[in-house]
């Protein structure tokens, strides 16, 4: 399955680019997944992402 089938939007924000290499800033929508954020005087202070991360078993194991 991988990231991408649980991946529901992909929005390309920047591509950067200098010869051979490029870097591109994008925002990865997935599903489920919850957010918890600590804010102070109108700024974030902290962010806490959870997710089921089973389908990234295989992205990230090393038997790939």
């Amino acid at each position: 399955m991988g990231l991408l089938g649980i991946t529901t939007r992909v929005d390309v924000k920047t591509v950067i680019a200098q010869g051979a290499d490029a870097v591109v800033l994008f925002e990865l929508e997935t599903t489920p997944a919850a957010d918890w954020q600590k804010a102070r005087s109108g700024k974030i202070l902290e962010v806490r992402s959870a997710f089921d991360g089973r389908p990234f078993g295989a992205v990230f194991s090393r038997d790939h």
